[in-house]
């Protein structure tokens, strides 16, 4: 899945330039594109931090929202066009040329100090009540920003290579330096080297380009996969330590965990932080690639928490691949009513057809228009509901039911089967 996310571009270059039916067409019309693919990946990421405490402690963190509007204010807020001098305290480490790496990092610092002492309070609640007091939080701090800096969006200057690329990196190196708009691979020090190498192989070598450059949109998709994926990697292996395990100790039987001596405060507020941690990074993704955002919409539960939650049960809550799943799911859905359902359509039928075929006092063309077109989250909550009511262990879930475990595990066995099937004709 790593290897597909990182060649999708070159993948949606292929089919991108056709239209029409056929198979290339339905691959146009289910493929995201590439521009959505950053929002995917973002949203997913938000979605993986909520899972994280929601579905591996059993708390429902409504209020993660005001993490990820953590994470969107201090990007933009350490940049001085954003506040336009109001002189936050919490911001004034962090000026114009603050190195974005930095910003990040102090984002991630900041929601983990606010999900502790939230935590210290809220996790004296269980149940419905911990999901309320996060919840109002949130909508507390919402009022709060957006009654400082009012509600017209924040916006700052940049392209995607000055704030996604182009970040100073340790000892004055670049991390991954570029040549005006375009990022060159080759000049990478450690990925420039291994570019060489193969080069120098006697079979591949003439194949590879001298230099092999990358425009701004691709260059900034593939930084921020590798962000979310090594994000993605990190929250993996903490559960997969004794960490973890208490983790799923709460969610299962919180009151034995006490009994045999775990303080499960403690735990559940590590947790809590970690995927605080990542809600921000999310939000600081999103406003350095938007460079821009509404104080509200940062902020806002139903704007944030409410697709995260979608997102995770469709995914597969307690799964922690899941959500990225039920993001793609849910944002390509959208994608796919609002702008591609309906050219689709007329290239597959003809614009004549949809014209001229009669439909329920209608034409075919008002019949999309009316239960089609722009109709994504009518189909969403539909989905939702089905998955509630018949799916409760989500995409990934219900394939690992059927798979008898973890599909990198089953897929490891038959890869090990296949070598050890080899081994024996070899031997005959």
């Amino acid at each position: 899945m790593v290897l597909l996310l990182f060649i999708y571009p070159g993948v949606y270059s292929i089919v991108q330039p056709s239209g029409g039916g056929g198979t290339v067409g339905v691959l146009r019309l289910l493929l995201p594109q590439e521009s959505l693919m950053f929002e995917v990946l973002i949203l997913a990421l938000f979605a993986v931090s909520f899972d994280f405490i929601s579905g591996y402690t059993g708390y429902l963190s409504f209020g993660h929202s005001l993490f990820f509007g953590t994470g969107v204010m201090m990007v933009l807020g350490a940049r001085a066009d954003a506040f336009a001098g109001a002189g936050i305290p919490v911001l004034s480490a962090f000026g114009p040329q603050t190195p974005l790496l930095q910003v990040m990092l102090g984002a991630m610092v900041l929601a983990m100090l606010l999900a502790v002492l939230i935590g210290g309070v809220s996790f004296r609640l269980t149940g419905v009540y911990f999901a309320m007091i996060t919840l109002g939080v949130a909508e507390l701090a919402r009022f709060i920003v957006v009654g400082y800096i009012g509600e017209t969006g924040l916006q700052v200057t940049g392209s995607d290579l000055d704030w996604v690329i182009g970040l100073p990196g340790i000892g004055g190196v670049n991390l991954i330096p570029f040549r005006g708009s375009q990022v060159v691979l080759t000049d990478v020090p450690i990925l420039g080297s291994l570019i060489g190498l193969i080069s120098s192989l006697p079979v591949v070598g003439p194949y590879v380009p001298a230099e092999i450059q990358l425009i701004p949109l691709t260059s900034s998709y593939l930084v921020v996969g590798l962000v979310v994926v090594l994000s993605y990697f990190v929250m993996q292996r903490i559960l997969n330590s004794p960490f973890g395990r208490v983790m799923l100790a709460i969610r299962e039987n919180e009151e034995r965990a006490s009994a045999i001596g775990i303080n499960t405060y403690y735990y559940k507020n590590a947790a809590f932080a970690i995927s605080a941690a990542f809600g921000a990074l999310a939000g600081a993704l999103q406003a350095a690639w938007a460079h821009q955002a509404n104080a509200a919409g940062a902020f806002g539960v139903l704007e944030r928490a409410g697709p995260a939650l979608i997102a995770t049960i469709i995914g597969g809550i307690g799964t922690l691949a899941g959500p990225f799943y039920g993001t793609l799911f849910d944002e390509n859905l959208v994608e796919v009513f609002d702008r591609d359902i309906k050219p689709f359509l007329g290239d597959l039928l003809g614009a004549e057809t949809l014209q001229s075929t009669a439909v329920l006092g209608t034409n075919l063309n008002g019949v999309i228009d009316i239960w089609l077109t722009g109709q994504a989250q009518m189909y969403t909550g539909t989905v939702f509901i089905v998955f509630i009511l018949f799916v409760p262990g989500g995409l990934l879930g219900t394939l690992r039911l059927y798979a008898g475990g973890k599909l990198s595990h089953r897929f490891g066995d038959f890869l090990a089967g296949l070598v050890g099937r080899g081994r024996g004709v070899l031997g005959r």
